[in-house]
């Protein structure tokens, strides 16, 4: 699965921008590190945060490893604190992956209202949902596969923030 990195204020590529790659932006434009000097491959999987926890994006209080903070595992954090999984009361595998939630909408971080199945509900397929609820794309128009990968922004930057696709 592509992760979809949502990007502020982009003059790249859709590709480029899809990937977070070659970022030119300010640090506050910089989704994915507000306050990075790291390289744009570092940026891109936050890793080798020096910044305090509130600039570092991925790692609210974290005390993990870089690589665990990567990847959302091993979390000893309050809820508040879990990225991944606000009031997550599932392994640290299923939190990170989204999976079997049975927690209220506003719990489930990656689909709020779903009614779709797990699997679907982790991939952002099969959307439904009014736009509020369209976890890739409020107002998604686009194919579940386009949806996804919010791929072909016209938008404007603050829409494009959300993967809005036209």
């Amino acid at each position: 699965m592509k992760n979809v990195y949502m990007v502020l204020c982009c003059n790249q590529t859709d590709e480029q921008s899809l990937h977070g790659i070659s970022y030119n932006q300010t640090d506050k434009e910089c989704l994915h590190g507000t306050g990075c000097s790291q390289t744009d491959e570092e940026c891109l999987h936050c890793i080798s945060y020096n910044q305090t926890d509130k600039e570092c994006l991925h790692r609210l209080c974290c005390n993990q490893t870089d690589e665990e903070s990567l990847h959302g595992i091993s979390y000893n954090q309050t809820d508040k604190e879990c990225l991944h999984g606000t009031g997550c009361s599932q392994t640290d595998e299923e939190c990170l992956h989204c999976i079997s939630y049975n927690q209220t909408d506003e719990e489930c971080l990656h689909g709020i209202g779903r009614n779709q199945t797990d699997e679907e509900c982790l991939h952002g397929i099969g959307c439904s949902q009014i736009d509020e609820e369209c976890l890739h794309g409020i107002g998604c128009n686009q194919t579940d596969e386009e949806c996804l990968h919010g791929i072909g922004c016209n938008q404007t930057d603050e829409k494009c923030l959300h993967w809005h696709l036209s």
